[in-house]
């Protein structure tokens, strides 16, 4: 479940079949996208993210983000859109 606040604003809920929750927030201007999320498994908070995005191009987009919970990631993606 979510909601565009804005048109660049952008907030979501959804819960699991085990029953964790996750909150997420999505802003996105200029081509920069910035995502904060975290996530509650009965009642402790279990996951936290942080992601930045950059549109190179139209179709061609690369994202950083850093997780923490059990362990720490960080992870470098690229997505393109035809």
């Amino acid at each position: 479940m979510g909601k565009y606040l804005t048109p660049e604003l952008f907030l979501g809920y959804q819960v699991d079949l085990r029953g964790e929750q996750t909150f997420a927030a999505e802003y996105r201007a200029d081509g920069i996208t910035f995502t904060l999320s975290s996530s509650f498994g009965q009642g402790v908070l279990s996951r936290l993210a942080f992601g930045l995005g950059y549109d190179l191009t139209d179709a061609l987009s690369l994202t950083l983000t850093l997780e923490t919970g059990d362990d720490t990631r960080f992870s470098v993606g690229a997505a393109y859109r035809w």
